[in-house]
């Protein structure tokens, strides 16, 4: 008989011994024992009884199996019979229901992070099925179940976030998630193109050293962790504000040059040396930061990031307007007395007057009394001033007065080779003079003798108007011209002398003198007299004796004054004489 708990049944069929299983569990340890037909059993010696030990069939994994999943928390895995099918050798014998199927076991580190290990079964790895008590899996020497746990995708998303910017940095802020972080943390990126690839991530949501005025594409994701991949990254396109500003600026002249670098905006970090400046309107160059022109007008200057040359960052509109001045010279017009107070271009297209100019080059600050012209500048006053017009304020007689302007000279009075970057603040003020002018020709003046004694000589003339003076008189009649109450009336005005000349003389408009010495030579002279507006005209000269003391009262001795002699005359014929020849010397004989 045997004994295991009734578990296997012992027949014979001759001298052959069979034994019969009658339940499903086939492994362990049998005795078997002699006892005779049909009797009792006895204790046999030992020697009766024979012990069989049924192992378990070993079913003998011969490959390496490499169990890999993501992280999930957990340290298990679970081998399933396709991961050791084909790769284990043993056999399951066909009356048994038993299988290959899920195993589990755990990493052989204990950790559920992610990493690299080997699995440990649990249980040694028994089978199922019916008869799977029958069998064990094993591992030959050297094959191992290896594990590897990934990292798990990141579903927390990134759904917005706010980016403040300046001209050279990029900070995100206000990132808002589709669930609470935890542990989790951010990562930030920028490129300059959407796709994200080449991206430096930095765990810094600042950006610093970026391209002004450039536009770029700013990544947010949750960052990968040590058992979770990175998140999927959320972008927006942001530009970077621009580096240099400027404003219309609008300067007065100081000079050919103007440094621009002062006139443009920089944001913090930046300066001049990050910029080129071109010109792009203007008659000009700029080198560097400077800009050289002749002439004052409208500059228009493009400021261009040294990263991009296609595009201006910033333009500015630079008007330099002309430097205010004031002349310091003086300005004199001269004519002639003419009978109007006109100074200009006559009909004949030509100036009825002569300017003169002292000081050309002296120019002051219209706002104080220093110098005005710049430099190394070349400005002078015009002496031209034959196209415009005015007034002699004072009127139309002769004398000193200002001009008043009737045709603007403003525009023309500046000349040099920087006239044009400057401009007079005010009209100078021009000195008009109007001078007296002759009339000599306008008249023809005979002198002649009244009567005359041994202390006295009372003249008479005669004071003839040329007709061809008064023809060619412009504009007006000047013998009878009376202006602004001047009277300019031709007199006749005398004096005498001595020596034959005017030098010193007196004149008087009486013709008669008296209180001369007798028997002595006289010469007397006559000239149509100095009005306001005329000169004196030349004197005519008449030249005689007086009587000697005595009863003699006519001469009868006559010298000519044109030098004819002396001539022995009656008295009526010395009379005739004394009214034809203008100068006449008389001498009595005794």
């Amino acid at each position: 008989m045997v004994t295991k708990d009734a578990e296997a049944n012992l027949s014979q069929n001759g001298n052959e011994l069979t034994l019969t299983f009658e339940d499903v569990k086939r492994i362990g340890t049998y005795q078997i024992r002699a006892v005779p037909n049909g009797g009792e059993s006895r204790l046999l010696q030992s020697a009766d009884i024979a012990t069989i030990n049924i192992a378990p069939a070993e079913l003998t994994l011969t490959e390496n199996i490499n169990l890999t999943r993501a992280y999930n928390g957990a340290n298990t895995f679970t081998l399933s019979a396709a991961d050791v099918n084909s790769l284990y050798t043993g056999e399951i014998f066909e009356e048994d229901s038993a299988s290959i199927a899920g195993m589990t076991g755990s990493t052989a580190d204990t950790s559920a992070n992610v990493g690299m290990s080997t699995l440990v079964l649990d249980n040694g790895g028994q089978l199922v099925g019916e008869h799977g008590v029958n069998y064990r899996f094993v591992m030959a020497d050297n094959v191992s179940i290896n594990t590897e746990i990934k990292p798990a995708t990141q579903d927390i998303m990134v759904s917005d976030f706010d980016v403040k910017t300046t001209a050279t940095t990029l900070t995100v802020s206000n990132v808002e998630t589709s669930s609470p972080l935890g542990d989790f943390v951010l990562e930030y990126g920028v490129t300059d193109d959407s796709s994200g690839y080449g991206t430096h991530w930095q765990s810094s949501p600042v950006f610093t050293g970026l391209k002004t005025d450039t536009k770029y594409y700013i990544h947010v994701r949750v960052a990968k962790s040590q058992n979770h991949s990175v998140g999927a990254f959320l972008a927006k396109i942001i530009n970077t504000t621009k580096g240099v500003t400027a404003e219309d600026t609008k300067l007065v002249y100081t000079g050919r040059t103007q440094e621009l670098a002062d006139l443009f905006e920089f944001a913090d970090g930046l300066s001049i040396d990050d910029y080129d400046l071109r010109l792009l309107d203007g008659k000009g160059e700029i080198e560097g930061s400077i800009l050289n022109f002749e002439k004052v007008g409208t500059f228009e200057i493009g400021a261009f990031a040294k990263h991009n040359d296609e595009r201006a960052e910033a333009v500015l509109e630079l008007m330099i307007s002309p430097r205010s001045v004031r002349f310091g010279g003086e300005i004199t017009l001269t004519k002639t007395f003419d009978g109007s107070s006109f100074f200009g271009i006559l009909p004949t297209a030509a100036g009825n007057f002569t300017s003169t100019v002292t000081n050309a080059d002296r120019f002051l600050n219209a706002e104080n009394l220093e110098s005005g012209i710049i430099e190394r500048d070349e400005l002078l006053m015009s002496n031209d001033f034959t196209h415009f017009s005015g007034e002699h304020m004072a009127g139309s007689n002769a004398g000193m007065s200002i001009l008043e302007h009737k045709q603007p000279i403003i525009d023309f009075l500046l000349y040099g080779a920087q006239a044009a970057n400057y401009e007079l603040s005010e009209k100078p003020v021009i000195n008009t003079v109007i001078t007296q002018a002759t009339r000599d020709n306008q008249f023809e003046l005979n002198l002649g003798v009244e009567s005359f004694s041994h202390n006295h000589v009372s003249l008479s003339y005669t004071l003839t108007h040329l007709e061809l003076a008064e023809r060619l008189m412009t504009p007006m009649n000047f013998t009878s011209l009376t202006r602004a109450e001047v009277d300019d009336t031709p007199r006749v005005e005398y004096a005498y002398s001595a020596t034959n000349s005017i030098t010193g003389v007196t004149w008087q408009t009486s013709p008669t003198f008296t209180g001369l010495q007798p028997n002595t030579t006289y010469h007397f002279f006559a000239r149509v007299a100095e009005t306001n507006n005329f000169h004196a005209t030349a004197h005519e000269v008449l030249s005689l004796r007086t009587n000697a003391l005595g009863n003699v009262t006519v001469p009868e001795e006559i010298e000519d004054g044109n030098g004819g002699g002396v001539m022995n005359r009656t008295l009526p014929q010395v009379l005739k004489m004394l009214r034809d020849l203008k100068t006449y010397q008389v001498q009595a004989r005794y």
